[in-house]
Parts: C-alpha cells; sequence; structure tokens
C-alpha cells in the first residue's frame, strides 16, 4: 500500500552535500590554479625584468654609442649576461641584431611590448609561436644614450618548461580533487545513514500505525529533532489507543444495551401475526415490516458486537473438520429463494466432494454468507452468482464470482477498511469486508478482490487445510 519513492531522502543529502563539496573543490582549485600560474608567470617576468634593466643601464653608463657600432663591435655585451633570446632594434622596431639569428632579423616588429618600448616605456608580450606552439614571454625596454632613446632592447624566453611544472601541478590537482570528491561521497553516505536510518524506522511505525497497529511504540534514545518526532509519535498512539478503547467500549455497550429491546420486538411483532387479532392488511404488512427491519437492525448489532471483539482480540476460533462443499451447498439453499425472487441463478461448483479444511464453522459460514449477500445485492435480474470450491494441495479455494455492476479501480483497496460504504454500496455498517477478511487472516489464510466496473467481482478466500489432507 506504501512505497517509497526513487528519489529518497537519502539520495538528496548525498546528492546535495556532494554537490557543494564538489563546488568548493572546482572553486579552490581554480584559485590554486590561477595563483600558480600567476606565480611562475610573475617569476619569469621579475627575472627578466630585472636582466632587461641590468642591460639596459650598462648600455647607458658604458656602452654610450651609436647603436649600428654597439652592434658591430660590442652586441656579445648583452647576450652573454642572460640565457634568453636578445634583440636589438632601431626606434621604428627594425631588428638589427638577434643573438640565435632567427627570422625577425632585418624585419620590423610591432608586438604590444615594442611599441610600449617605442613610447619610453618597458613592455611584455606574451604569445605562442607559429612553428612549434610554446608560449614565449618576450620584454621590451628602451635603449638611451645622453637621455635620448637610440634604440629597442627585447629580452624573450620559452615558457614551456614552466607550463610543463604548472601542467603536472594541475593534474596532481585534479586528481586531488578527484579523491577528495569520492572520498566526500563516502563520508556524506555514512554521515546521512545517522540521519536516514532512524527516519526509515519511525517511516516503518507510521505504516504500521496507519494499518490500524496502535500498539506499536518507536524507540526514543536520541534529543534532537528525531527523537522528538518519535515522542509526538508515540504521544499520538497513546491518544488513538485511548480513543479506540472509547469508541469500542462505547459500540460494544450500545450493542448490547440494543439487543435485548430488538429480541422483544420481533418477538411482539411474531406473536401478533401468530394469533387472530381480528387485524386487518395493513396491520399485518406493518407487523411484518417491524419484524423484518429488527432482524435487519439485529444483523447490524451483531456486526457490530463482532466488530468490537475483533478489535479487543477477545474472538477465539473454534476448529473443526469443516467440509466446504456441504457448507456452500446448505448456504445456496438457503440463499436460492432470495436469488429465484431477484431471477439470479446461484450455482455451486466443486472439483471433489468433500472437501475438508480444519476451521470454524460457524465464522466460515459467516464469510460466505457475507459474499453472497454482497453478490446477490449488486447482481441485476438475468445475471448469475457462482460458487467455486478448488481442493489445490496444502489449500483451499473458496471463491464466489458475480456479473454484477462491479467495484471501481479507486473502491476496491478500500471495501475492506472499517466503516467503508463505497459509492453504490447498500451497506448497513460498512464492517461486513471488513470483519470477513479478519476471519480469514486468524485461520491463516488472505482474502483477494478482483473486480471491473460494469462486469463484476469476484470474492475469493485462500485458506490452509490445517492438517486435514487429501490422502
Amino acid at each position: 500500500m506504501f512505497k517509497m519513492k526513487n528519489k529518497n531522502i537519502r539520495t538528496k543529502i548525498i546528492s546535495n552535500f556532494f554537490v557543494v563539496i564538489l563546488i568548493t573543490i572546482l572553486v579552490f582549485e581554480l584559485a590554486v590554479i590561477h595563483f600558480v600560474h600567476y606565480f611562475y608567470y610573475s617569476s619569469m617576468e621579475g627575472i627578466l625584468t630585472n636582466e632587461i634593466k641590468l642591460s639596459a643601464d650598462l648600455f647607458e653608463a658604458y656602452l654610450n654609442d651609436d647603436l649600428n657600432n654597439i652592434v658591430l663591435q660590442d652586441y656579445d655585451v648583452f647576450y652573454k649576461r642572460t640565457e634568453a633570446q636578445v634583440q636589438l632594434m632601431d626606434n621604428t622596431g627594425i631588428v638589427l641584431m638577434d643573438s640565435i639569428g632567427s627570422s625577425d632579423l632585418g624585419k620590423k616588429l610591432e608586438s604590444e611590448d615594442i611599441i610600449s618600448a617605442q613610447n619610453g616605456n618597458m613592455g611584455k608580450y606574451i604569445y605562442k609561436r607559429n612553428f612549434n606552439n610554446i608560449n614565449v614571454m618576450s620584454l621590451s625596454a628602451p635603449l638611451k644614450s645622453r637621455g635620448q632613446q637610440i634604440g629597442i632592447i627585447r629580452l624573450s624566453v620559452s615558457l614551456e618548461k614552466i607550463d610543463a611544472v604548472i601542467q603536472s601541478i594541475i593534474i596532481k590537482l585534479i586528481i586531488f580533487g578527484i579523491a577528495v570528491s569520492l572520498l566526500s561521497l563516502l563520508l556524506s553516505s555514512l554521515m546521512s545513514l545517522s540521519i536516514v536510518k532512524p527516519l526509515r524506522k519511525l517511516t516503518l511505525i507510521a505504516h504500521q500505525i496507519a494499518e490500524g497497529n496502535f500498539h506499536i511504540k518507536a524507540k526514543v534514545d536520541r534529543s534532537d529533532e528525531i527523537g522528538e518526532l518519535a515522542r509526538t509519535i508515540n504521544f499520538m498512539t497513546e491518544n488513538i489507543q485511548k480513543k479506540e478503547q472509547i469508541k469500542n467500549d462505547f459500540i460494544s455497550s450500545i450493542s448490547h444495551e440494543l439487543r435485548t429491546p430488538l429480541t422483544s420486538i420481533k418477538g411482539w411483532a411474531i406473536t401478533l401475526q401468530s394469533e387472530d387479532y381480528g387485524m386487518n392488511q395493513l396491520m399485518s404488512d406493518g407487523l411484518d415490516i417491524i419484524e423484518k427491519e429488527s432482524d435487519r437492525l439485529s444483523g447490524m448489532v451483531e456486526e457490530l458486537l463482532d466488530f468490537s471483539r475483533f478489535v479487543s482480540g477477545r474472538i477465539t476460533l473454534q476448529k473443526e473438520p469443516l467440509n466446504l462443499v456441504s457448507l456452500a451447498k446448505s448456504l445456496s439453499t438457503q440463499f436460492k429463494i432470495r436469488a429465484n425472487n431477484e431471477k439470479i441463478d446461484l450455482i455451486v461448483n466443486y472439483d471433489r466432494d468433500p472437501i475438508m479444511i480444519l476451521a470454524d464453522k460457524n465464522r466460515i459460514k459467516q464469510v460466505l454468507i457475507n459474499f453472497l449477500d454482497n453478490a446477490l445485492k449488486f447482481t441485476e435480474s438475468g445475471g448469475t452468482v457462482v460458487i467455486n470450491i478448488l481442493d489445490v494441495g496444502e489449500e483451499v479455494t473458496l471463491e464466489v464470482i458475480d456479473t454484477g455492476i462491479g467495484i471501481t479501480q479507486e473502491e476496491i483497496e478500500l471495501v475492506t477498511e472499517r466503516f467503508y460504504k463505497g459509492s453504490n454500496s447498500h451497506s448497513h455498517t460498512g464492517l461486513g469486508l471488513s470483519i470477513s477478511e479478519e476471519i480469514v487472516e486468524l485461520h491463516g489464510g488472505y482474502m483477494e478482490i478482483k473486480s471491473r466496473e460494469g462486469e463484476g467481482t469476484s470474492f475469493k478466500v485462500i485458506l490452509p487445510k490445517g492438517g486435514l489432507f487429501r490422502e
């Protein structure tokens, strides 16, 4: 009756916790990667800045001469002091000297760093070489002679090793992030159990309470919200038990109080009908109605008394060997007149005779009467009611099938609920099927109800033989 949804609270706790951890790890790793990249690139920029400043200061202090003469005579002073690529350019950006003899020699360069140097400032430019797709950092600074800028010095260095180090760190961070994510997933799963496990226990208890077990108690071993929920459930069940007891006592009391006057009313109605008091037809019909209504009310009282016994646990079974075929034939004869009056065919089918079980005859009879009464009540003229009795090894199947109006799919799960009356029901108390199910379960069996609206209904009972097997 109760089904857990696929996406339960534990899944939500784990997924939410994991998403928070994952976002935290991603933010942390992105921040670390940015810092590592900035640190290594800034360090390289600092080294190149120091070297280019030293070269520019050296030129201004000691090599204060025409740039073309420097290129021809003292160019080695610049590139012997560094491992970087050294380029000397005039103020227009034409490369006059290249320490590695690259294809830039004699060409005019117009990168960002050179433009900054042309304006008298130090400039930086990071780019990828076309031929090997490796990052290169270039710094350019103005060369001055007697306060006048006469050229540009440019230092360029490959960032291949730095990028390899950064990539290695990134891979390690990714592995670390995956490991932390998996660990957090495991921890969140374990942590969620501390919340979900007691909630599942309380859910099972709530289901049992919903099914009518008001004597069950929730274990209170926590001081948090879950413990408070357990205490609330226990308080609720205690109140329900008190109210149920009051209701059951009232039903039992009023049923007993009604039984005596109903017996007297019926008795006097029968007595008056049996004697000749010169009654007219109207009085005779009135007494007949009184007798029938007394029978109907007595039946209702008996159902209420049975209900009171079942819920209070006072019911006991008087088991004895019982021939179900004989019982079905007897009840068929009893209901035959009613069936004929309503133009309904009443049929009994069985695969062998006798079919014996160990059961309380009166209680099984009560179940079968209830089934037949419902079947005849909801089957229209021209319909059929069939009693099937089958011997299936250690069990016996007792089934009543009708061609009546049927039960809606919405109501079929509710017809055995106490005091439930369907939309088409003529039940007096709504207890008949509920009591029948209780009787069947006390015998160790179970009841099945199948129905199609407009086609009919099947009431089936599967009962154990109770040790009475066919030889």
